[in-house]
């Protein structure tokens, strides 16, 4: 488990700790893909069992005593869950709260990020609701990280020497 000493894993799997009842992360990875240079960028890896990790995120409560679910389901049915969703591949679950772990789940790949600006909420009675953030959420973490960013990223990566572009992802890295 090389990754086992990274930061963002770090991070990520002591979030995951915070529930009730735990969410041992480390035991749903069959093999990480890629480690993200950031929390936000998180962890990608191929599930043992993506239904496993789906049902372990689904029923996890944020406590042991609220009985309140940690997690809300991404239901594309509903228009700004779908839009909220466009680059999330497979099913996405989203922490209640802010800033919030963002869990993308399919057979083949899972990504789980934290997304600084979450945007579900809950009410005094348990209900959730949506946040004035996502519309931050959209502007940010969807349209400029998922579509401008990686697009400069890679105009830069080919129109910069190797040594420039191989020193900044060393100096990017929490």
């Amino acid at each position: 488990m090389y990754y086992s000493n990274d930061s963002v894993y770090l991070e990520i799997q002591r979030r995951f700790m915070r529930f009730s009842p735990p969410i041992k992360i480390g035991e749903h990875i069959d093999s990480m893909i890629e480690i993200g240079r950031t929390i936000s960028e998180g962890i990608t890896f191929k599930p043992i069992s993506s239904l496993s990790l789906r049902m372990d995120i689904a029923f996890t409560k944020m406590d042991k005593n609220s009985g309140q679910l940690a997690f809300h389901w991404d239901d594309r049915k509903v228009w700004v869950y779908k839009l909220a969703a466009l680059a999330t591949d497979g099913e996405g679950y989203r922490e209640i709260g802010t800033p919030s772990l963002h869990c993308a789940i399919s057979d083949e790949k899972c990504n789980i990020h934290i997304d600084e600006f979450g945007f579900i909420a809950l009410l005094p009675s348990g209900e959730s609701y949506l946040t004035p953030s996502l519309v931050r959420h959209i502007g940010d973490e969807l349209i400029y990280r998922d579509k401008v960013r990686k697009n400069v990223i890679r105009l830069l990566k080919y129109s910069l020497p190797d040594q420039i572009a191989d020193a900044s992802r060393q100096t990017s890295r929490p």
